[in-house]
């Protein structure tokens, strides 16, 4: 018997299915993990991760469900921009 368990969204809630290989494909029913404010994943791919131990999970929060903060931002050609900010004498 090969067993394992598989994970999935669905919407706010994160579920877990036991799946089984052996000796017949076998489901078992879907178990509630947790819920939270996760952003949907694009153009129907994940939105999260799971650690290599199989003990954490990796998931982006929605921006209402954020404080201000935390909140970040992400800076392209940061050095240009610090040049900016910063000009050389």
């Amino acid at each position: 018997m090969i067993s394992e368990e598989s994970g999935f969204l669905d919407g706010r809630r994160m579920t877990v299915v036991s799946v089984e290989t052996k000796p017949i494909l076998s489901i078992g029913p879907p178990r509630l993990l947790f819920e939270g404010n996760f952003e949907p994943g694009n153009l129907g791919g994940l939105n999260f991760d799971v650690s290599p131990d199989g003990r954490r999970f990796l998931m982006v929060q929605s921006l209402e469900a954020t404080s201000p903060s935390g909140d970040f931002r992400v800076v392209l050609n940061w050095m240009s921009e610090l040049e900016r900010l910063l000009p050389s004498q």
